[in-house]
């Protein structure tokens, strides 16, 4: 006798955002992790607009130690991945981007975040920091990321690929960006693993 299979269908963002004011993150987290069994979640993250809320579909960036001899002037550009990233549609996207094993290297900064404004993203994840938290706190997309500094990554970390699973030197950061990225006061997490 043959059994009949319900397949639940997944709710699309717009409907999962009205629900994301009643649900706790730490709920969420719960259910992934009982549901995918690793992490799904960044810990101690800093906002120039603390509270604000950052959702929507995940776009990523990877960023890799910076090394001169595999380093390439449009391969290893931020604005050509950046650009890459978004593709398919950046309207109400997340930017996340991976820090390449250095939590405390700069990934962006004010100037290089406005492609954000221009191209209508909601907001950014940096595992790494940020430097202009006083400009980024005028732009209309949402910032979170592991602290401000004023020093350029550049010499430490360089963006190497898009659209790609993160490597975070965190374990407690996913091994594989989501579909969706929900973010407000210090912790931001995967709603749901898309494989890259």
């Amino acid at each position: 006798m043959a059994t009949a299979t319900t397949t639940l269908a997944r709710p699309s963002d717009a409907e999962l955002r009205p629900m994301l004011g009643r649900v706790s993150c730490a709920a969420i987290v719960d259910q992934l992790v009982t549901r995918h069994g690793h992490p799904c979640h960044v810990l101690d993250l800093r906002s120039p607009t603390p509270g604000a809320v950052l959702f929507g579909p995940a776009v990523t960036i990877r960023f890799f130690p910076a090394r001169k001899d595999v380093k390439h002037p449009v391969d290893n550009d931020f604005a050509a991945l950046f650009y890459r990233a978004i593709q398919a549609g950046g309207e109400g996207a997340v930017l996340v981007m991976s820090n390449g094993g250095h939590p405390d290297a700069a990934l962006g900064g004010g100037r290089k975040l406005t492609r954000l404004r221009h191209t209508r993203l909601a907001g950014v994840l940096a595992d790494g920091r940020l430097r202009d938290f006083d400009d980024l706190a005028t732009y209309e997309f949402v910032t979170y990321c592991r602290g401000e500094t004023v020093r350029q990554g550049g010499s430490a970390v360089m963006p190497i690929a898009a659209n790609v699973p993160g490597a975070p030197a965190d374990p407690a950061t996913p091994a594989s960006f989501g579909r969706s990225i929900s973010g407000s006061g210090m912790t931001a997490l995967v709603l749901s693993v898309r494989r890259a």
